[in-house]
């Protein structure tokens, strides 16, 4: 899930459809498959059958874009087609060419709310790190700085980003290019743009080397 994104629909969740014209007793199904593709915008399905076949089109009403056209009604086993939005789009049955069906996808919340609640979820993966080249901080904001301490409160390594990805590696060494130690190491995350700060522990287990066996 990206940082400080919530959405309220859920996978599997069926949108509310209207039928705002015509007298088509067919049938328009719009279904979730990815709630984080929400648009926040309107979309109509038209029909066309002036090639001698009716088929379906799917206009974004909010940016007057046609997004797909030429679609068949949907009438053998394969699943209907996913269209933008993260939608799975049912169009079948009896259709006219006068028909009109609507549909609305709500606008992914991504206020300061939500995503202090998303700081809260900042994490770090393997722990404890035992044999591993590295550790990953995830689920992180576009700007971080982390501060890593060993328990005598001497910094180790300081590690900043600022790009859209989520993650963020440590290569366990310190600001001399050293491995460090076994041992317990805290990180302070600190996250400027949202004055949030968030506390880690992370345990380091290092292979121990004995003097002529390799």
């Amino acid at each position: 899930i990206p940082f400080g994104v919530a959405g309220t629909l859920r996978y599997g969740d069926s949108l509310s459809i209207t039928h705002l014209q015509g007298q088509g007793t067919g049938r328009v199904k719009a279904t979730v498959v990815n709630p984080l593709a929400s648009t926040g915008v309107t979309y109509e399905v038209h029909f066309d059958s002036a090639t001698g076949g009716l088929l379906w089109s799917l206009q974004n009403v909010s940016k007057n874009r046609l997004v797909v056209s030429g679609q068949p009604l949907h009438s053998g086993p394969d699943g209907p087609p996913i269209v933008e939005g993260g939608i799975s789009l049912l169009v079948s049955g009896s259709q006219t060419s006068d028909d009109v069906y609507s549909y609305s996808l709500p606008q992914l919340d991504s206020s300061l709310t939500v995503q202090k609640i998303s700081a809260g979820r900042v994490g770090v993966f393997p722990n404890p790190a035992t044999a591993e080249s590295y550790v990953t901080f995830n689920n992180l904001p576009k700007k971080v700085i982390i501060a890593i301490y060993n328990l005598a409160g001497h910094l180790v390594r300081t590690l900043r980003k600022d790009d859209p990805s989520q993650f963020l590696q440590w290569n366990l060494t310190n600001e001399h290019n050293r491995q460090v130690g076994s041992g317990m190491y805290i990180c302070l995350v600190e996250m400027p743009e949202l004055d949030e700060t968030k506390i880690l522990k992370l345990a380091v287990i290092q292979p121990q080397l004995y003097p002529g066996v390799r």
